[in-house]
């Protein structure tokens, strides 16, 4: 970074970005308490992939609705891209830390620690690129969670504890209430492997059959919570019932990839940093055991559950009400499964039609607005310059 400069600029390599994006954040900073100015992250050359497409509409819900409350509160989460940073802060809290992989937001908890504003500028000026297969949206994801669970571990004092006072209580509650999610998705694993072994024992034994309302409770959680999440995007993200729909079926996608990642955090210390492909011809993630294990046991417990819940119904009846509301429950359990295998079938029959590209061979274009935009900050620049160069020194 140049020693005259007040404010360090982080960009993707694969954004693209609205020239007024430094003029509309960088005033921001005449408040000389604001540390950092996030822009959100949006996304260009999706709109020919469904996968693509369900994949950003689910991002959006983290930038349109999460990102805006915790605005209010001073509770950002820092996300890297799209940033701008004052470097006297930067140097005041000690630049990157490397020992974590969401460097990023680790970056924004000693910013916010130190007492300094986050701010949130809630207009999109750069575009980048989505994972473009499901592996890759994973890949992402478990790095995401992996990375939140050791910054939770690590600032736990300041997160949990109440002797160290350097974030405030609603920063506090911003930060456990947004990873709170996951540390529950992290329990999905033990409730499929719950359900299957008391499913079989009811499936064998008509005496071993708990009431239904053992498990009434867990399909009014689920329901609930995709419930919201659909009531949510309705009001703040503006797309259609279809996309919305398909949102959560994204989001569902990654519940057993985002439990394993929490469990992996637990125990572990040193995963490793994988940028996410955007394109097909990409380094290949490597196999290691936590990804076999993840994926083999999320498709066994799916298939489990399913069979389970049509042998239920085939031994006592649709009528039978207990037989009926266990059935749902392990429906409701293999939904992500589920969803996680339309996911992967969709992603491999996009990536083998021939109708689907590389990104890396798509002609990168921003929506025609800003290109008309760049066109006249381009002929302005240009009409300067021949000005300059007219006049007589």
């Amino acid at each position: 970074t140049a020693t005259y400069a007040d404010i360090i600029a982080v960009i993707d390599a694969d954004y693209q970005v609205k020239p007024q994006w430094l003029s509309a954040a960088a005033p921001l900073f005449e408040n000389e308490n604001v540390g950092v100015v996030q822009a959100p992250q949006a996304y260009r050359n999706f709109e020919d992939s469904l996968l693509q497409t369900m994949e950003r509409d689910e991002y959006e819900g983290f930038f349109r609705i999460g990102m805006v409350q915790r605005n209010e509160a001073n509770a950002l989460i820092q996300h890297g891209t799209m940033t701008l940073i004052r470097k006297s802060v930067m140097d005041e809290i000690g630049g990157w830390e490397e020992w974590c992989i969401t460097e990023d937001t680790e970056l924004g908890i000693r910013v916010l620690r130190q007492g300094y504003e986050i701010r949130y500028v809630n207009e999109p000026y750069g575009f980048g690129l989505v994972p473009l297969t499901f592996r890759d949206y994973c890949a992402q994801r478990t790095r995401w969670v992996y990375g939140a669970i050791r910054m939770m571990i690590h600032f736990r004092r300041s997160i949990f504890g109440w002797q160290d006072k350097s974030l405030t209580l609603q920063q506090r509650y911003h930060f456990i209430t947004g990873w709170l999610p996951w540390l529950v998705d992290a329990l999905h694993p033990v409730f499929c492997v719950i359900g299957s072994v008391m499913l079989y024992q009811m499936i064998s034994d008509s005496r071993y059959f708990p009431p239904y309302a053992f498990a009434l409770p867990l399909v009014l959680y689920i329901a609930f919570r995709y419930h919201t999440v659909y009531w949510t995007y309705k009001k703040r993200v503006e797309i259609g019932t279809k996309r919305r729909l398909l949102t959560m079926v994204a989001g569902a996608s990654l519940i057993n990839t985002i439990s394993f990642a929490v469990i992996r955090a637990l125990f572990t210390k040193n995963y490793a940093f994988h940028r996410t492909n955007k394109v097909f011809n990409r380094v290949r993630v490597t196999n290691n055991l936590w990804r076999i294990l993840g994926k083999h046991l999320e498709k066994t417990l799916t298939l489990v559950l399913v069979v389970e819940a049509v042998l239920l119904i085939w031994r006592y009846g649709i009528g039978n009400k207990d037989a009926l509301v266990w059935s749902i429950a392990a429906l409701t359990l293999s939904l992500p499964g589920l969803c996680a295998l339309f996911m992967e079938g969709l992603s491999t029959y996009e990536a083998n039609s021939k109708y689907t590209t590389s990104n890396e061979n798509r002609d990168f274009e921003l929506p025609e607005a800003y290109q008309q935009e760049l066109a006249l900050a381009a002929e302005a620049t240009l009409a300067r310059k021949e000005t300059s160069d007219n006049i007589i020194p």
